[in-house]
């Protein structure tokens, strides 16, 4: 199941094939976080209950993902821009590649 993730996503979104490895990685994170097909709990549920059972289950969410390979824009470090002009552009074009947490990216 995950190399035909894995094939689809390299396909669909036009990445070198020698980055398999990232995407990989962002395709078993979002399998982690989506339901199982025998039960209502994700895998990070059963996990996350294991290790804390007196709480309510934790059900994580996809809504801070976004699609691999999509275009988007990275910040600049302030030290690493052109200060010498106004309107000199503050980030820089990149692709994602995979989704290492929440809200971290690499790009």
């Amino acid at each position: 199941m995950i190399l035909e993730c894995l094939r689809a996503v390299i396909v669909t979104s036009r990445l070198p094939y020698s980055l398999w490895g990232f995407v990989i990685g962002s395709i078993v994170e979002i399998i982690n976080r989506t339901a199982n097909t025998t039960k209502e709990l994700t895998a990070f549920q059963l996990f996350y209950d294991e290790l804390v059972p007196s709480q309510a289950p934790y059900v994580p969410g996809l809504q801070d993902y976004r699609a691999i390979g999509s275009k988007c824009l990275v910040l600049t470090p302030p030290k690493r821009r052109i200060t010498a002009k106004k309107l000199q552009l503050k980030s820089i074009k990149g692709r994602l590649l995979a989704v290492l947490g929440y809200q971290t990216y690499l790009i």
